[in-house]
């Protein structure tokens, strides 16, 4: 005779596993939303040293240019 292994009852989440997903629902989007402004801040940052580097570096080159010009 063939034995028949029983059906795996699909699990549903516990009442209470759900209602703490809900829970952990803000702490996940707060997560989010504060890596999501991290990562504009450091791109903002980026930018701004790009800029700062440029406005530094533009004069001192264009004196040497000048001096090496005359």
């Amino acid at each position: 005779m063939i034995s028949q292994r029983p059906s795996t009852v699909s699990r549903r989440p516990s009442p209470t596993s759900n209602r703490q997903a809900w829970q952990d629902l803000p702490d996940l989007q707060h997560h989010h939303a504060r890596r999501q402004r991290l990562t504009q801040l450091r791109w903002m940052a980026g930018i701004a040293g790009g800029a700062v580097a440029v406005l530094w570096a533009g004069p001192v080159l264009w004196s040497c240019m000048c001096r090496l010009l005359t």
